[in-house]
């Protein structure tokens, strides 16, 4: 099983995506027997605030294993792309045959290869924790979901630091988004101490 922290900690983004290539193989086991409670917390809110008849597809930004992905198609979300820093996780996501596309890409300040107000709905679930994805990448988000679209995350109570906090405020003082409903914290993965509490939040692109 793998050290949570030793992901926490990854000093940049190329070790990053050698420690989840190395995990891909056992991460749907070891996520399951972690209790990982991320993916359907954040499915969950997608059921809340978004109709099932959407009209658009989804992107699943840090797909991994295809997880958040497995659970939008079964309760009729669809089509769904992804995206992942992972080659490794990526060719597991798409043994699932789930996806419409996938995409190797990592949320960061760089622009994602898919076009602008492409996607009725953006989810992203464990992207914004420590040693993973900054605050830039709500502007990422922002940029591919459409106008009227929901933007679904979750953000480790860690990562909620003064610049993520003002990167938020910024997208309201902006136009941009409004907030639609957030999450107490509740814990992430209900089987491990390393893993960080969470809170989900739900915007809505203006």
């Amino acid at each position: 099983m793998a050290d949570l922290q030793s992901l926490y900690a990854a000093e940049n983004l190329e070790t990053l995506r050698q420690r989840y290539d190395s995990w891909a193989q056992r991460y749907d086991a070891d996520a399951c027997a972690l209790g990982r409670m991320l993916p359907p917390v954040v499915a969950g809110f997608v059921g809340r605030h978004v109709p099932a008849n959407v009209n658009g597809p989804v992107l699943d930004v840090g797909c991994g294993t295809g997880v958040m992905g497995l659970i939008l198609t079964t309760v009729g979300y669809g089509p769904v792309d992804g995206m992942d820093l992972s080659p490794g996780m990526l060719a597991v996501a798409e043994e699932k045959a789930i996806y419409r596309q996938l995409f190797e890409a990592a949320l960061g300040p760089d622009a994602l290869p898919m076009p602008a107000s492409s996607y009725a709905v953006v989810v992203a679930a464990g992207v914004f924790s420590p040693g993973h994805a900054g605050p830039e990448g709500l502007d990422e988000l922002v940029r591919l979901a459409r106008a009227g679209g929901i933007i679904v995350f979750s953000a480790a109570l860690p990562a909620l630091d003064d610049g993520f906090q003002a990167k938020i405020q910024q997208l309201c003082d902006g136009g941009h988004w409004n907030l639609v409903a957030a999450s107490p914290p509740f814990a992430s993965m209900l089987g491990s101490t390393q893993a960080p509490e969470g809170r989900v939040f739900v915007y809505r692109v203006m």
